[in-house]
């Protein structure tokens, strides 16, 4: 979107790029990116893999996601939070937006307001519904009280300012695609919503009102492409939505992915239907029933078209009737190489077919996914206008003979690539949506604006910039790395390309170590401006993770560990890295499929070099005594499941704790379990946690018993060590955080959520007063509490006067108050409740704490 590049660097590294593969366009330095290159079933890896880890991490060892857990975990997640059962000093406090909004996260579709063009929906792929009411100028979120914030479509009643109906769940099915639960109607433009229904259908692609009878609703739907049912088709209600009936079934295995209205004859309508099945054993892309139907009674009866249409397996098709004459039809087929096939036309109202010329445009002008996109959309204004949405923007006027590039090459970010919606606002004047966001142009693609300051990035890591006080680096799906603030939420900088990881800081300002997909790693010692590789010595045949886990010894700037299916170490930083395998495979193999065996997560203990552990996706945990000369499983107690994160108590040596995802109707597993002996023997914590995956944790470095939790549904805190859980604050929605790391300088809980670019949540909120804004002690004090856990007493030393001092609870209640101490004093403990408690003192007019643990 916004690019800081200077234009001959940029050149320089496009002519590079050009040599070698077609870059990934998910990237600003074009070199640094693979290409969207084809698996067996000819779909692109680079697409299919975010929604597949997503995929795997859930429903590990099963070949598909449990639909019935995941719904029924989100519905209690919103029960327990409606409930507000109980800690309410964080209950309420609001999450920051820390932005980006510039950098852009995919839309799917845009409605606008018949009456009124400036007020705006545009429908996330992930992050629910925004609206505009200036044209894009501001922008709300108006879908948020939702569960399911895939959104396929959004529709203003024909004439209406007031009903709008959206459906749920992402059509562009990728490799485990969001699904959604339904059709949602709203009588105030958008601002609230009801569910109405069709929540098994989960894939919205189409919803269509009968512009003469507004009760009568149609919806297409492409079902839950993970499995075949008879739950997708065709769906019609004339009642408003009271009630439905299916009117168009073709197969278990097919949905329907578009439908279109003609425009005089209101009973008139035409279909497309795709075979689509998409799990992690099986993947579907096109077959025989790529048909397109017609009905001419309102969706009584239905029939397949032929005259002239292809009769042999096609993939995806999309269709445009004419604004005002009823004869013309067009259709564009993807064809089994996932290009474009072709574009017919029908002059007869679909009776006969003929196709049109598109020998003007490129072989991949589809990219090679024309599954995922590839709509063809007529300028209502001008209906001699016809375009074609693909990687780039296409366009012809007449009938095909010529076709032109109408936006700027997908390498500029100008206009991010991949298109996937068109809504005009005059004849040369329209909104376009893209994987990078909506933007607006007013002289048919002669110049550009960024339409949108959405915060709909899907960020997979972040970092605190411990040189910048506030400042962070996040790794974003389709849109690199990149840094920022809410200071600057519309100007984040994107510092390196491709699908963006985990970023990372050492104690000199000007380094920093960034990830790409599968694992790519480059380093930048020049305040992140150019970057060179980092990975001599990895074996990039070994099997890995698509968010492959690399991290940085906290003792050692120059060591650095990563996990592919064994771990490999580099000891030698920038200027001598050599990265060389120091364990065997800990997953078990390389079994089908291969997702299902990598490492997913590394930690270090925070108090030794020497301590080390690793989790798989295949629920193994590893541990190694001796940075990894040996290791040793400690899986057991840990469920079957894919190991998410484990992290190292920075307070007690021997406490770790692990994380889990996977959802299993009637398995009531444990997400979170906490270990005291290295994990040797573990614990479920999981408390009254609500079912969710869980994606991260946090163990705060000094207030040992707060941890704070990741998940699908938010960000989750415990103050006494797991027993009660409670939702963090308000204004973020019920979607997954993948990351989230602390920020001591500015005191803030740093969330990377994969719907909603980057958020941050003020840690005093936790603590009550006066355990919040705690100071710290002048750095020529000692002061120690011993022995720690203590019983009956505990002796105070420092090396200077304590002036005044208190005990408190975890909660913030104070149950022991003293007056001046000299450098040693003994304090009673008896009757106290065994716990953590924080001791504080004042020293020279400062005050410090201390944690105690008494047993």
């Amino acid at each position: 979107m916004k690019i800081r590049w200077p234009y001959a660097l940029l050149t320089a590294i496009v002519l590079c790029t050009m040599i070698g593969v077609i870059a990934d366009r998910g990237t600003t330095d074009i070199a640094a990116a693979p290409s969207h290159a084809a698996n067996s079933n000819g779909e692109s890896t680079k697409l299919l893999a975010p929604n597949e880890h997503f995929d795997a991490a859930r429903s590990y060892p099963d070949d598909h996601l449990d639909l019935a857990a995941y719904d029924a975990a989100l519905a209690q997640a919103s029960a327990l939070t409606a409930k507000n059962t109980g800690l309410a000093s964080w209950a309420n406090v609001p999450w920051r937006q820390e932005g980006p909004t510039n950098i852009g996260g995919r839309i799917n579709c845009i409605a606008i307001d018949p009456n009124d063009n400036r007020v705006i929906l545009v429908g996330c792929a992930v992050g629910g519904i925004y609206r505009t009411t200036d044209a894009g100028a501001t922008w709300q979120p108006v879908f948020d009280a939702q569960s399911h914030l895939a959104i396929g479509d959004i529709t203003f009643a024909p004439g209406s300012s007031t009903v709008v109906y959206a459906g749920t769940g992402d059509p562009n099915i990728t490799g485990y695609p969001f699904i959604g639960n339904g059709v949602y109607k709203s009588t105030d433009a958008g601002l609230t919503w009801t569910h109405l229904g069709l929540t098994n259908t989960r894939t919205v692609s189409r919803i269509v009102v009968d512009p003469s009878y507004p009760n009568r609703i149609y919806v297409a739907t492409m079902g839950l492409p993970m499995q075949r049912n008879q739950d997708r088709g065709i769906y019609i209600s004339d009642n408003g939505g009271v009630s439905w009936a299916q009117s168009l079934f073709v197969s278990d295995q097919a949905g329907i992915i578009d439908l279109k209205v003609d425009p005089v004859f209101r009973l008139v309508m035409y279909a497309s239907s795709w075979d689509r099945i998409r799990n992690n054993n099986e993947s579907i892309l096109r077959g025989p029933n790529a048909k397109i139907w017609k009905t001419t009674n309102g969706g009584t009866s239905w029939i397949a078209l032929g005259g002239g249409l292809p009769t042999n397996t096609q993939s995806r098709i999309n269709l445009v009737t004419h604004p005002t004459n009823s004869n013309i039809v067009y259709a564009s087929y993807v064809d089994s190489t996932n290009q474009l096939g072709a574009i017919y036309k029908s002059l007869d109202a679909g009776a006969t077919w003929n196709p049109m010329d598109i020998s003007g445009l490129p072989p991949d002008a589809l990219g090679g996914f024309g599954w995922y996109f590839g709509k063809i959309i007529l300028n209502p204004y001008q209906p001699n206008d016809l375009y074609l949405l693909g990687v780039q923007l296409w366009r012809t006027r007449n009938n095909g003979a010529t076709w032109e590039q109408i936006d700027p090459e997908w390498w500029t970010y100008e206009v991010h690539a991949d298109k996937h919606d068109m809504a005009f606002t005059g004849p040369n004047s329209f909104y376009l949506a893209t994987d990078g966001g909506l933007y607006y142009t007013i002289n048919n693609g002669l110049s550009w604006v960024d339409a949108d300051e959405i915060p709909n990035s899907q960020a997979y890591r972040v970092a605190v910039n411990p040189h910048v006080p506030g400042f962070y680096t996040a790794g974003f799906q389709d849109n690199g790395t990149a840094s920022g603030n809410h200071q600057g939420a519309d100007s984040w900088e994107r510092l390196w390309g491709g699908d963006g990881f985990q970023p990372i800081y050492d104690s000199n300002p000007r380094h920093l170590v960034a990830e790409t997909q599968s694992g790519r790693l480059v380093y930048s010692n020049d305040s992140a401006r150019i970057f060179t590789n980092f990975d001599i010595g990895h074996d990039y045949n070994d099997r890995r993770n698509w968010d492959m886990p690399v991290i940085k010894s906290a003792h050692n700037d120059d060591l650095y560990y990563a996990g592919t299916y064994r771990i490999y170490a580099n000891n030698g930083g920038f200027d001598f890295q050599s990265w060389n395998p120091i364990s065997g495979d800990l997953t078990d193999g390389p079994l089908p499929p291969v997702q299902f065996h990598t490492i997913t997560t590394i930690a270090e203990s925070p108090l030794t070099a020497q301590l080390l552990y690793a989790g798989t996706s295949d629920g193994h945990v590893h541990r190694s005594v001796n940075m990894g000369a040996t290791w040793q499983d400690i899986s057991t107690g840990i469920p079957n499941r894919y190991v998410t994160s484990i992290k190292a108590s920075a307070v007690y040596l021997d406490d770790v704790m692990v994380t889990v995802s996977g959802y299993k109707d009637n398995e009531f597993t444990p997400h979170i379990l906490y270990s005291h002996d290295r994990g040797s023997t573990w614990t479920n914590v999981s408390g009254d946690l609500p079912p969710l995956a869980l994606n991260d944790v946090l163990l705060h470095p000094t207030i040992d018993s707060l941890w704070v939790v990741a998940s699908d549904g938010g960000v989750y805190a415990t103050l006494n060590h797991g027993v009660h859980w409670e939702r963090v604050g308000a204004g973020l929605p019920y979607c997954p955080v993948y990351d989230m790391e602390w920020d001591l300088a500015t005191r803030r809980l740093v969330a990377g959520t994969h719907a909603r670019s980057i958020m941050s949540f003020p840690t005093d909120s936790f603590l009550p007063s006066p355990l919040a804004n705690v100071a710290q002690m002048a750095p020529d004090v000692e002061l120690s509490l011993f022995p720690n856990p203590a019983h009956g007493q505990v002796r105070l030393q420092t090396s200077a006067t304590v002036d005044a001092w208190g005990l408190y609870t975890i909660a913030g209640t104070r149950v022991l108050k003293g007056a001046r101490l000299g450098n040693q004093g003994q304090i009673p403990l008896d009757g106290l409740t065994p716990g953590i408690y924080l001791w504080r003192g004042q020293i020279r007019g400062q005050w410090t704490s201390r944690k105690l643990l008494v047993e």
